[in-house]
C-alpha cells in the first residue's frame, strides 16, 4: 500500500467514526412543532452513553446539558427542558446524517457573530501568543492533544462563565457535565487512531 492509499484508508475509517458518534439527533414535540437540531457536542455525549448503557443497563440513563438546558432521557427516548418540566418531548434520532437548521439557530444568524470583537490583525498572532505564553518559545508548535484539549478547556470556561448561577446552585450536575464533556473530547483523540508519541509531540509535518 502507498502511502498515498494509507493516508486516504486512514481519513476514511476517521470520517466513519466521527459520523458515527456525530450522528444528528433532535427534540420533538408530537406534531413536531418543535424541532431542535441537538448540537454536535450532545450528539457526541448522546452517543458515548448508548455505548454505556449497552454495557452497563442499570447504570443512570440521563444527560443533562447546559447548552439546551434541558435533560435526555436514553432509555425513554425523552427530553424535559429545565424550564418546563411538566412537558414531555421526544428525543429522535436523524432518518439521515443530514442536520437542517431552519432559520432561527445561531448558526444561521450571521448578526449573532462579533464582527467588532477581539479578532487577529496580524497573521499567526494568536498562535504566536500561545507559544510565547504556554512554551516560552514564539516559534514552538502545539501537539494534536494540546489544541483538541485546549478547546475542551476553553469550552468549560466559557460555559461555567455564561452560566454561573447554574455552576453555583447545581455543582454535581455541572460537574458531571464536565465529565462527561471530557468524554467527547478524549474519544476525539481516540478517533484520530495514532500512537501516543503522535497526539503528544509538535506537529510538524511528520506527525502527518
Amino acid at each position: 500500500m502507498t502511502p498515498k492509499e494509507k493516508k486516504e484508508l486512514k481519513f476514511k475509517i476517521l470520517h466513519n467514526k466521527f459520523e458515527e458518534a456525530n450522528y444528528p439527533y433532535f427534540i420533538q414535540n408530537e406534531d413536531k412543532t418543535t424541532d431542535i437540531p441537538i448540537n454536535s457536542i450532545d450528539c457526541f455525549r448522546i452517543h458515548i452513553k448508548f455505548k454505556e448503557l449497552t454495557e452497563k443497563p442499570d447504570d443512570d440513563p440521563t444527560l443533562w446539558t447546559p447548552l439546551h438546558l434541558c435533560v435526555f432521557n436514553l432509555k425513554d427516548k425523552t427530553v424535559v427542558m429545565d424550564a418546563k418540566p411538566s412537558e414531555i418531548l421526544m428525543l429522535v434520532r436523524g432518518f439521515t446524517y443530514e442536520r437542517p437548521r431552519g432559520k432561527d439557530t445561531l448558526r444561521a444568524d450571521a448578526s449573532n457573530t462579533n464582527l467588532k470583537g477581539e479578532w487577529p490583525k496580524d497573521w499567526g498572532e494568536y498562535a504566536f501568543l500561545w507559544a510565547e505564553t504556554v512554551k516560552r518559545d514564539r516559534r514552538a508548535l502545539p501537539s494534536i492533544t494540546e489544541v483538541v484539549m485546549g478547546i475542551y478547556e476553553y469550552l468549560m470556561i466559557e460555559v461555567e462563565e455564561r452560566l454561573v448561577f447554574l455552576a453555583a446552585n447545581m455543582p454535581e450536575r455541572f460537574q458531571l457535565f464536565k465529565n462527561n464533556m471530557r468524554k467527547v473530547f478524549n474519544l476525539m483523540l481516540l478517533s484520530l487512531d495514532m500512537p501516543d508519541s503522535d497526539i503528544t509531540k509538535p506537529m510538524t509535518r511528520e506527525v502527518f
